[in-house]
């Protein structure tokens, strides 16, 4: 079945549309290296050419990565084929300089862009359920010109949503100042409890009121804040024409 549901930023800053799909062979593409991809897709092909079977013995001699042999073990062989046509429109869409693509364990896989038909002709041509995350037609210029920018459904109390990067630990005095704080510095109480404990944040988010407060919390944090998006509500932007 394919989806879509609606983002309202960018990703990395950059792509405006992300695709996730789920294969067994997706692996291969980790850091976009298309070169190995290609060579493991040829080697997958003539596997399954000269393997309907998919027989244990046959597969172990074949140069490919444990999870994949695994899988191939595992796998119907009619699905095996399915799923290797879905990496070949992946390895093909990936061709073009202008796309970044991401792999999470065990088998996911998403890519990114800022073609809009693109995308969603790959998406159309997979045979297995994928998700297209994409914005409203009417968000994608203000998008692309504030890459900063988060939309959001409902007038913002906080104007900045600032994430921790790698560096982020030991940080109890911002916990504290957060504390004495509450009014300009939005932090849930998990996340909270993190930070007193001295605890890695990395990847974690809270909510600054202001421009002024943004910069004390910068001030304060130095090179263990990462992101900063700021937040905007504009229901003609968030929804288009759709009230």
């Amino acid at each position: 079945m394919q989806t879509q549901k609606r983002v309202t930023s960018l990703y990395y800053n950059k792509y405006m549309f992300g695709l996730k799909v789920d294969n067994i062979f997706f692996g291969i593409f980790r850091n976009k290296k298309l070169r190995y991809a290609r060579s493991a897709l040829d080697t997958i092909n003539n596997l399954l050419e000269t393997n309907p079977e998919l027989d244990p013995k046959y597969i172990k001699n074949y140069d490919l990565p444990s999870y994949i042999r695994y899988n191939l073990q595992n796998t119907p062989y009619w699905k095996c084929n399915l799923y290797y046509l879905d990496a070949l429109n992946i390895f093909n869409f990936l061709q073009d300089e202008d796309t970044k693509c991401r792999v999470e364990y065990p088998c996911h896989l998403t890519v990114y862009n800022n073609n809009r038909k693109s995308i969603q002709s790959l998406q159309n041509n997979l045979r297995f359920s994928s998700t297209l995350y994409a914005p409203h037609v009417d968000d994608e210029k203000l998008l692309l010109s504030e890459p900063n920018l988060e939309l959001v459904l409902t007038k913002p109390a906080y104007k900045y949503k600032c994430y921790f990067n790698s560096k982020a630990r030991r940080l109890q005095s911002f916990a504290d100042y957060c504390v004495k704080n509450h009014e300009n510095i939005k932090v849930a109480p998990r996340l909270l409890k993190i930070l007193k404990k001295g605890y890695i944040v990395d990847g974690q988010s809270f909510y600054v009121k202001n421009e002024k407060v943004l910069m004390l919390v910068k001030l304060m944090l130095g090179d263990k804040i990462g992101r900063v998006k700021k937040l905007l509500f504009n229901d003609k932007y968030i929804y288009g024409n759709e009230q």
